[in-house]
């Protein structure tokens, strides 16, 4: 299957790119992480299992791994209080959102040079 004809794909692409026309921090942090979810194809424990396969998909050795893990929780704990209409400080609000945009465009390149997203067998081959 063409990567282009995916629907989780495309969904992901089309929020990278277009999701600086939406004005409202909280709906952008929300289409950000639809689009890392998508690409991911996860349905539970989403900040547990999302975090863990940031580190060993972008980490480029253990230390790396071990700050992406880290971090990618904290990120989406961020995307939980949008989400859920907490809101986020102004001083964490657009440092999340740029970091959740990186990690939505790491994650598309990732999956754009492999050609293919992860298979359910892959998946759980993870955990």
């Amino acid at each position: 299957m063409n990567l282009l004809d995916n629907d989780r794909f495309a969904h992901a692409a089309i929020v990278a790119a277009g999701n600086h026309k939406e004005p409202f921090l909280p709906a952008r942090m929300a289409s950000i992480w639809s689009g890392i979810e998508a690409l991911l194809g996860l349905d539970h424990e989403l900040r547990h299992r999302i975090s863990y396969l940031v580190a060993i998909l972008l980490g480029t050795d253990r230390a790396d791994q071990e700050a992406r893990l880290s971090r990618t929780k904290k990120l989406y704990d961020l995307r939980s209080k949008c989400v859920h209409g907490a809101g986020l400080k102004e001083s964490e609000g657009e440092a999340a959102l740029v970091e959740s945009l990186d990690l939505l465009c790491d994650l598309t390149l990732h999956f754009a040079r492999r050609g293919r997203l992860l298979s359910l067998a892959e998946q759980n081959g993870f955990f």
